[in-house]
This record gives C-alpha cells, sequence and structure tokens, in this order.
C-alpha cells in the first residue's frame, strides 16, 4: 500500500513538474513578445525623437570676384541651417561637374542659423563663366540631426538657360531639385 501511495504522488509530482513546464515555456514566449515589444517601442521612440529634432538645411552657389585684377572668381556653394533651434552634424557635400571633376567637403557641425561655404572651382566670371566643361551637373547634401539619429540627403541642381542659337547658357545658380529625404 505505501508503494502505491508514493507511485501515486511521484506520478501527481511528474504530473505538476509537467504542467510547471509548460507554464514556464508560456511565460517564455509571453516574456519574448513583450521584449520584442519593448525593442519596437524603443525604436519607434527615438525615430520620433529624430524627427522632432530634424534640422532644416537650405543651399544656394554663387560667385566672389578675385582680388587680383583678373576676371575670374571663386565658386562656392552655401549651406544653410534654417532651423530656429536645432543643429545638424556629419555634413557631407558633393558636387560633380561636366569635365568630371567631383568637389567633396565635410563639416562636423553646423548649429541653428549658421552658414557652410564650400568652394567649388575658380571660374571666368560671369558672362564668360563658367564655360559649359566647368558646369555643374549636380549636388548632393547628406546629414544627420544632432543627435545622429537620423541621416538625411537633399540633391540640389545647377541652373542654365537656352541661348537664340541653341546652344545653352550656364549659370553658377544652385537649387534645391528634392526636398530632404530619409537615407
Amino acid at each position: 500500500m505505501l508503494t502505491a501511495a508514493t507511485s501515486g504522488w511521484t506520478i501527481l509530482g511528474a504530473l505538476g513538474a509537467g504542467i510547471g513546464g509548460i507554464g514556464a515555456a508560456v511565460g517564455g514566449i509571453a516574456a519574448w513578445r513583450a521584449a520584442s515589444a519593448s525593442r519596437a517601442t524603443s525604436r519607434d521612440a527615438m525615430e520620433a525623437l529624430g524627427l522632432a529634432i530634424a534640422p532644416v538645411l537650405n543651399g544656394d552657389a554663387g560667385i566672389e570676384p578675385l582680388q587680383d585684377g583678373s576676371d575670374t572668381g571663386r565658386w562656392h556653394a552655401r549651406i544653410f541651417n534654417v532651423s530656429p533651434q536645432y543643429a545638424t552634424t556629419k555634413l557631407r557635400f558633393e558636387a560633380t561637374f561636366n569635365d568630371g571633376v567631383t568637389i567633396k567637403d565635410e563639416l562636423e557641425r553646423l548649429g541653428p542659423g549658421e552658414t557652410w561655404t564650400v568652394q567649388l572651382r575658380t571660374i571666368s566670371m560671369p558672362p564668360g563663366g563658367p564655360i559649359s566643361e566647368e558646369a555643374g551637373r549636380n549636388a548632393f547634401l547628406r546629414y544627420s540631426d544632432e543627435r545622429e539619429i537620423l541621416r538625411y540627403q537633399v540633391e540640389f541642381g545647377f541652373l542654365s538657360a537656352p541661348r537664340p542659337d541653341g546652344s545653352t547658357r550656364t549659370s553658377v545658380s544652385m537649387v534645391p531639385v528634392s526636398s530632404a529625404i530619409r537615407i
């Protein structure tokens, strides 16, 4: 009789342990799902913060005559942080020209209301320059918000105008052709 009672308790104990194991497995799955949801929530919160502190940048280009008596000038691009309170970091500007020349420059931080000037090249002053080979093809500005949560890109185009003879008059002007996109 004692043997039968011990066997019954052993079976009952084994059943309890089995049910406890199933409960632990269900609890583990629930904990995994909660952790996954927490990671997704954290990722969503970081993205929302990045969007909230996104800087607003704009740019243009121009030319300043050299003060050496020649008819040449320094062609430059200017990047403006028009955000009233948010800095931008890890700025990278890249301009490509019709003759294959590529100009690249980087800046670590551009504060609110600040301007960054990138020297493009030395050319003849308009209307003689830039000649079509020197004309700008496109430019890209890549940057991050001040906490480096999100990264953005703006594409710029260089302006040109048709001439009555069918040729194209190049310009030193540069305008954004896209709004800031996340990259």
